[in-house]
């Protein structure tokens, strides 16, 4: 059964959308009227930093809270845009103090926390090129990024230090500083390394922020790597005014929103979209320090006054399969939009050593992601999937997201994946996997129920010939659902790096 149409009207709206409502407007949009909404480094140039937070300090936003940190045990912490100002520039002064000069690469290895922004941001203003790295990573996946992105600066916990880098410490030459900070808030004695609130405690609230232009580099991200070895994708200080536009309008953040993101930071959208996005926009963040558990989710959204909550279709997904009741014993009434972020878009970058395949990606001065989408007839675009996931059967050509919207669609499915197995008449054939909601039990009749219902809603040629009933599919943390493992298991090929996987 297909769930209720939900219709809006701009006059049912509690807040006006910062996107304009006539075609006329819409016309008129210009990058560079958008652009006058950043400050400029007071002596020329751009800092993503400086835009983030050190402007906002400077004037009436210096009090606004711009993180709300939510702890595993309960606590909380809030953290004003000069509060952030100050630390950043704290962390900038420490890497300076250890000869950490403007280009060198510095890798976080952070849970979400205070510290991540710090190192992030700080980082930045200190002109380091930064790599936020996924924390569930094992050593063998870390070692590869840090060797391939030249990391000269490591800032991680200690716990994650003695499970994951100090075994591969020896394969890093290239690494000369490593911070560290214990969970607790205690002081840290490992050989070859820093004590980070040692040095922070000793360092000046003031910095220079480095003289970065717009095309000066500022982020490294990589590829997930499931396919081979990661890509590195460079990004640069000039990538704050489609930050800017893109939070102001894609996820239309108010001035006194109280924004969740919950995507890793350790992925491009949890550094774009849970870091920057909404400290240019000078928003409340929330920042929620533990890991997924659906009473907590509902409990945050409800308390926290959450008004934009910017999150993964699985982790929606996650939230269905915990049933409705669980919904419903809270009222949301600040919750006024909620947007997701399926399969990450891979980000404007440079593939290293593969010059020909970073042409193929540009069009003039217009970067192919590679993501598909449809126009329907009311003007809205819906997200197909991806170029190299489509599956092509009999002539047809299949977006893996249709089949799994429609049997998402069936009472008993919580999850869905769908991928294409080869076939020597058809060219492929649609298999599906899923998993069930809690009050449902895998049987024959099910199975064979669930490939009538699909045959009804998508037709004989779209339908999947063959699907299997899982506990769980397999997923990031971040919430991406690991169609290409799915295939691999499947047709008996190399799984790759599974270190990403919260269910492996």
């Amino acid at each position: 059964m297909r769930p209720k149409l939900i219709d809006k009207t701009p006059a049912e709206l509690r807040v006006e959308p910062n996107w304009p409502a006539t075609a006329a407007a819409r016309a008129a949009f210009s990058w560079a009227e958008e652009a006058k909404g950043l400050s400029g480094l007071p002596g020329g140039g751009l800092n993503l930093a400086y835009e983030a937070v050190d402007r906002h300090a400077a004037g009436p936003l210096r009090e606004h809270c711009a993180l709300r940190l939510l702890f595993r045990d309960g606590c909380r912490r809030e953290v004003s845009y000069g509060e952030l100002a100050r630390q950043t520039s704290r962390f900038a002064n420490v890497l300076g103090g250890l000869g950490v000069p403007p280009g060198a690469r510095l890798f976080v290895l952070c849970n979400r926390g205070l510290e991540l922004y710090l190192g992030v941001l700080g980082g930045l203003k200190a002109g380091c090129v930064v790599s936020p790295l996924f924390s569930a990573f094992g050593p063998e996946p870390l070692q590869t990024r840090l060797r391939l992105g030249e990391g000269s600066v490591l800032l991680t916990s200690e716990s994650l230090y003695r499970r994951k880098v100090a075994p591969i410490r020896d394969q890093l030459p290239l690494l000369k500083h490593v911070l560290l900070f214990d969970d607790n808030g205690g002081t840290v004695q490992i050989a070859a390394t820093h004590d980070l609130r040692q040095l922070m405690d000793r360092a000046a609230d003031d910095f220079t922020v480095a003289p970065t232009s717009a095309d000066s580099p500022s982020l490294l991200h990589f590829t997930s790597g499931t396919t081979g070895t990661p890509k590195g994708a460079l990004h640069v200080h000039g990538a704050a005014l489609t930050h800017l536009v893109t939070g102001k309008y894609a996820l239309d953040l108010h001035p006194d929103d109280v924004f969740w993101c919950t995507a890793d930071p350790g992925w491009v959208t949890g550094t774009s979209y849970g870091i920057l996005a909404p400290l240019l926009l000078g928003v409340t963040s929330v920042v929620d320090c533990a890991d997924f558990d659906a009473v907590r989710w509902y409990g945050i959204l409800r308390s926290e006054k959450v008004s934009v909550w910017y999150t993964a279709p699985t982790a929606i997904r996650l939230l269905m399969k915990a049933g409705d009741e669980l919904a419903r014993a809270h009222k949301y009434p600040d919750l006024r939009f909620v947007a997701s972020v399926g399969e990450p878009l891979n980000p404007e970058a440079v593939w290293w050593g593969q010059e020909e395949r970073y042409r193929r990606c540009f069009a003039g001065d217009w970067y192919l992601s590679g993501d598909l989408a449809r126009r329907d007839a009311d003007g809205y675009y819906w997200f197909v999937g991806r170029s190299d996931d489509v599956i092509k059967s009999a002539g047809h050509l299949i977006g893996p997201f249709e089949v799994e919207s429609a049997l998402l669609e069936h009472p008993a499915v919580a999850e869905a994946a769908v991928i294409g197995k080869p076939d020597e008449i058809l060219g492929e054939t649609v298999k599906a996997f899923v998993s069930l909601k809690g009050d449902f039990t895998a049987s024959a009749e099910l199975h064979d129920g669930l490939l009538a219902h699909a045959r009804r809603r998508l037709g004989a040629a779209v339908a999947p010939k063959e699907l299997e009933i899982l506990d769980s599919l397999p997923r990031t943390r971040s919430g991406k659902l690991m169609r290409r493992l799915l295939k691999a298991r499947e047709l008996g090929l190399p799984e790759g790096d599974t270190s990403t996987l919260e269910n492996p």
